[in-house]
């Protein structure tokens, strides 16, 4: 059987696109069936009244195994009397519950800094645990590329952290779909371990290649805007939202092209247009601008062409931007 700490498990760990782990906040927390904080007055002492697993019977004296997933009654969390969450946080789906409540039952207190504060004394807690006391397994979902996921919401800090990267597709309202593994480097994320989770059903899969091999299908929503219109789609699969950006730029974000003589250019326009940068040549403005197929190798790796820094304008040459770079 699945051993539990205690009724409500707030979260496992989760790591999400190689994003600091957030270690399993996994300690007996007991929000009550009284429609209060479980017996925790904001105003005088702080009372404990967690139910451990080991200490609930059964009529023949035996320990009772919380069921998991949970198959009671969903809890309300507006039956808390706690606040929701603020805005500022995430657009809805948690409440903010005492500090105390927490840490007095937590074997590590000190995970609750792992919840979004809502305050000095209290942090969010998203409704999703709250409802089903903890033992939950996340809806499954296509995240990136259309890998494996959970529905895990926003309120979470690190999921907050990284929702413009990560897919809404079927989840519930405040939800983004978390990835099981990292696209980018295959590590379990942890995403799809939480609470009663049995973990992914498939392997850790890759973001797709393009630009001949020697590039990543990104989300086009990692990508900033002021980029967007310099990457194509290429061989991107046409229905996921993804950009071809070359690995060159994807290791290392200060990537410095190599520099290189153009050779048609200069023949035709002059020496000012021979000195340029090796760029991939699945870029559009490579492929398609710049002089398109005036464009060669010119001494440059495999799949790249030399980019000129001018090109030829009306009034004279004119800066490409690509030894800017």
């Amino acid at each position: 059987m699945r051993a539990h700490l205690s009724r409500t498990t707030l979260a496992a760990c989760l790591v999400v696109f190689g994003g600091p782990a957030a270690c399993a906040l996994q300690g007996p927390v007991d929000l009550g069936d009284d429609g209060g904080y479980g017996g925790y007055d904001p105003s005088g002492p702080t009372v404990s009244t967690s139910v451990d697993a080991t200490s609930v019977t059964t009529g023949g004296g035996d320990p009772a195994e919380p069921t998991c997933p949970y198959d009671g009654v969903p809890l309300n969390p507006n039956s808390l009397g706690a606040p929701v969450c603020p805005t500022n946080l995430c657009g809805g789906g948690g409440h903010c519950l005492p500090e105390a409540i927490i840490a007095a039952t937590f074997q590590d207190p000190s995970q609750i800094q792992q919840l979004a504060p809502c305050d000095g004394a209290s942090r969010c807690v998203p409704d999703s645990f709250i409802a089903q006391k903890g033992l939950f397994i996340p809806p499954s979902c296509e995240s990136v590329a259309g890998a494996e996921g959970r529905c895990l919401s926003e309120c979470l800090p690190e999921v907050a952290e990284k929702i413009a990267l990560l897919p809404k597709a079927s989840c519930g309202a405040n939800e983004r779909c978390v990835p099981c593994f990292d696209p980018q480097t295959q590590e379990d994320t942890g995403a799809c371990r939480l609470s009663c989770d049995p973990g992914p059903r498939k392997p850790p899969s890759s973001l797709p290649k393009c630009c001949k091999g020697i590039g990543t299908c990104v989300p086009a929503s990692a990508v900033p805007a002021d980029k967007k219109k310099q990457l194509g789609v290429d061989a991107c699969p046409k229905d996921q939202n993804l950009l071809c950006a070359p690995d060159v730029f994807v290791n290392d974000l200060n990537y410095k092209p190599s520099p290189c003589e153009t050779t048609a250019l200069a023949l035709i326009f002059g020496d000012e247009y021979a000195a340029g940068v090796c760029l991939p040549d699945c870029l559009p403005e490579i492929s398609k601008g710049l002089g398109g197929f005036l464009l060669g190798q010119d001494g440059c790796p495999n799949n790249f062409k030399c980019a000129p820094c001018m090109k030829p304008g009306l009034l004279g040459p004119e800066e490409t931007g690509a030894c800017d770079l």
